[in-house]
């Protein structure tokens, strides 16, 4: 049997954004329906029983999952190396210091700087997602970040080379 060290657990189907491009559809889950925290927990047990070594909670938008810290923390005292994939809209400085010793990795979806392209994508929020401020702060405070790019028909032309040497991130996706 094969073992994989790493997963992605998609633990929630909502999400703040409509991004176009978006493949997470979940359509075998009922739209407001969350996980039970319990659930999830058995879960993180058993891949790490199974030999996983890293877990990636991801979405959806896993912000929105309402026992999202509960279950990071569960899956670092378990001995899972722990990362979370968000588009950042929902990050503070107050939820991630509260992460500091659960949280190991950050990987922020980021598709372009400008906000044109941005909206044309459909990777818009209630507020505007300050980039370049919430990588610093990542930075600053320990975390190891990736960062994920879709490649498509609204940004195929922008230029992430600046951005990206700036940012200096551990690992840069591009989809």
């Amino acid at each position: 049997m094969e073992i994989f060290e790493t997963i992605s657990f998609h633990i929630v189907k909502p999400c703040n954004m409509k991004c176009k491009f978006c493949y997470a559809t979940f359509n075998d889950m009922q739209v407001g329906a969350q996980m039970n925290e319990r659930d999830a927990e058995t879960i993180i047990l058993k891949l790490h029983a199974a030999g996983v070594k890293k877990i990636t909670f991801a979405g959806g938008e896993p912000l929105l999952y309402k026992h999202i810290k509960t279950v990071i923390r569960f899956a670092k005292i378990t001995g899972l190396t722990t990362s979370i994939i968000t588009n950042g809209s929902l990050l503070t400085e107050s939820w991630l210091s509260e992460m500091m010793p659960w949280l190991d990795w950050i990987g922020l979806s980021i598709d372009s700087l400008n906000e044109h392209t941005n909206h044309m994508i459909g990777r818009t929020a209630y507020r505007k997602v300050d980039y370049f401020g919430l990588v610093s702060l990542i930075k600053d405070m320990g975390f190891r970040l990736k960062i994920n790019t879709v490649v498509n028909q609204y940004n195929k032309t922008d230029d992430m080379n600046k951005f990206i040497t700036w940012a200096n991130p551990d690992r840069w996706k591009v989809f």
